[in-house]
């Protein structure tokens, strides 16, 4: 169950990072359409430090010029993988 639980986990992340990907710039990290934090508003919040390494995912992304199939592919393998 905790394999299942962590899985899933690395999934939202990874999702997470594609929204903030496709939605705003590398500073910010695209949660829900209603919660999108900044840097200041990430500096401010308790999980700052778990932002700081969300956030490479993102900039990863951009850097790699990843497409949506690509990021498709990748879900797939993160699937797959467990």
């Amino acid at each position: 169950m905790t394999l299942i639980q962590y899985s899933w986990m690395n999934l939202m992340v990874f999702s997470l990072g594609w929204r903030s990907f496709q939605n705003v710039t590398s500073e910010y990290l695209y949660f829900a359409p209603d919660l999108i934090l900044s840097q200041d508003r990430m500096r401010r919040s308790p999980i700052y430090d778990l932002c700081l390494a969300m956030q490479f995912i993102p900039q990863e992304f951009t850097s790699l010029q990843v497409t949506k199939e690509e990021f498709l592919c990748m879900k797939a393998i993160m699937i797959l993988n467990t």
